[in-house]
């Protein structure tokens, strides 16, 4: 087995860290874009139409990072983060609802208001940095994959 420069992990330590606050930006990015498609939220509203999604908050619990694989030139890691947020949707009032007939459609005279809350997301991030020794490696990291592939999943509860 091939022995790692412990110069190279090093270095990577301080990349994160020095990156830290534009990779939890991507995290949250990454996190707002999966709260604002309409679909995530089918199960919750039971097929309803979502008029307005309002993003309370997105907060920072816990992060760190693993070493997944490594090579010469680059070293993989996985950023995961532990996340709470809370979510507020306007959708029709299914108990405020008459059918058109003419139209053949489900009329709504109000709307109402979900709030979904989880304190417990776990998201991840797979990242590549440039590493080759102490002297030659690279500022940036890329982004190779978000959260292994998978949109937020909502909490499970009785809505």
């Amino acid at each position: 087995m091939k022995k790692i420069d412990p110069k190279r992990i090093e270095i990577l330590s301080q990349l994160i860290d020095l990156q830290k606050e534009k990779i939890k930006s991507e995290v949250i990015e990454a996190i707002k874009e999966d709260l604002y498609r309409d679909d995530i939220y089918d199960d919750v509203t039971n097929w309803l139409e979502v008029h307005d999604i309002d993003i309370k908050y997105i907060k920072f619990l816990m992060w760190g990072f693993e070493i997944v694989a490594l090579d010469a030139e680059k070293i993989k890691v996985e950023y995961f983060a532990d996340i709470s947020y809370k979510v507020t949707i306007k959708i029709d009032d299914e108990e405020t609802g008459i059918y058109d007939p003419e139209d053949r459609r489900m009329l709504y005279r109000e709307v109402k208001k979900i709030t979904i809350k989880d304190d417990n997301l776990r998201y991840s991030l797979l990242l590549s940095f440039d590493i080759v020794s102490e002297d030659e490696y690279n500022d940036y990291f890329e982004i190779l994959q978000y959260n292994n592939g998978q949109s937020v999943e909502l909490p499970l509860e009785d809505w």
